[in-house]
């Protein structure tokens, strides 16, 4: 089952499978955050039909899609806009005004806000962000903002709208911001505890970091995307999180399916065995989201269903 795509979509999509096959994209297989290799797989495709392996780690009940892109082609992905001609329907660089005018992000300044104004901080720094439409708000409010993406041509729009884009992520990323946001960035990461713990040495003594991921507690095939490579449940999310050395401030859900977390560093970190009944539970609900999608495609095979 796959949703219906554009002619370009599936041409892209099919491009990029045979180049999985045939070895051109490079994969590797990793061990779940928590070191274990044992998993369970649920999905082998995700929702536009892209190859994506998903399974959850028999151990910590963390979803992730292994084996995976590395890396390096993960960036070569981003950096050809292949994402967003696939994701973002329509001409994406068209619609990047619509976003800054119908207040995309805002929920995200809302959150952030009191805790800036309450410990006088004064720099904002954003990876992947897109055309800049997080970082406006912030911009607006009087902030120094900077962001990073790989997109060039969402770059380049936010660059006309007065904010400092630059090409790049985080390996590009110099000196240190008092606030960092990571905005449904998190996920893509392959080396999620090696990329947060590098984020860390750019956050300031009271600096804070927003952290916004799908919840998947959640489950439905249309959360699955190539692009992710963990899925966190609120459990998995708050314990990864602590062990990359960071205190929980504040959280909360985004969008209804989505879910965010503000963070300050920790030196503390504590070993917990929270998660010793989280694949259980993980696989209950994908096999509940699994019968309501099955529910759902039914409906629309007769009618009685859009979409």
């Amino acid at each position: 089952m796959a949703l219906k795509k554009t002619k370009e979509q599936e041409e892209i999509v099919n491009t990029y499978n045979k180049s999985i096959a045939e070895g051109i994209i490079d994969i590797e297989i990793t061990s779940c955050l928590c070191n274990s290799e044992e998993f369970v797989k649920i999905a082998d495709f995700d929702r536009y039909g892209f190859w994506h392996p998903v399974s959850v780690c028999k151990n910590c009940g963390l979803m992730m899609y292994n084996p995976h892109p590395t890396a390096k082609s993960y960036k070569e992905f981003y950096e050809s806009d292949t994402y967003r001609k696939v994701y973002d329907e329509g001409n994406f660089i068209e619609q990047a005004p619509d976003r800054f005018k119908n207040g995309q992000g805002e929920q995200i300044a809302d959150a952030l806000l009191p805790f800036i104004r309450e410990r006088s901080l004064s720099s904002v720094l954003e990876i992947g962000c897109a055309g800049g439409w997080n970082l406006a708000h912030f911009s607006r409010e009087g902030y120094q903002v900077v962001g990073y993406d790989f997109g060039p041509g969402l770059v380049e729009f936010g660059k006309t709208q007065g904010l400092d884009l630059r090409l790049g992520s985080l390996q590009n990323v110099k000196g240190t911001y008092d606030v960092i946001l990571l905005n449904h960035v998190a996920e893509h990461f392959t080396d999620f505890l090696g990329n947060m713990q590098d984020l860390a040495k750019h956050l300031s003594p009271q600096g804070l970091i927003y952290v916004g991921v799908p919840n998947i507690d959640n489950y439905g095939w249309g959360q699955l995307q190539n692009a992710h490579v963990f899925y966190f449940s609120p459990r998995t999310f708050k314990h990864y999180m602590q062990a990359c050395g960071f205190k929980i401030i504040e959280f909360g859900p985004d969008r209804k399916i989505h879910m965010y977390g503000i963070f300050e560093k920790n030196d503390e970190i504590e070993n917990s065995n929270a998660l010793q009944e989280e694949c259980d539970l993980i696989l209950r609900k994908v096999r509940k989201g699994k019968i309501k999608d099955g529910i759902l495609r039914v409906m629309k095979m007769l009618g009685l269903k859009k979409g």
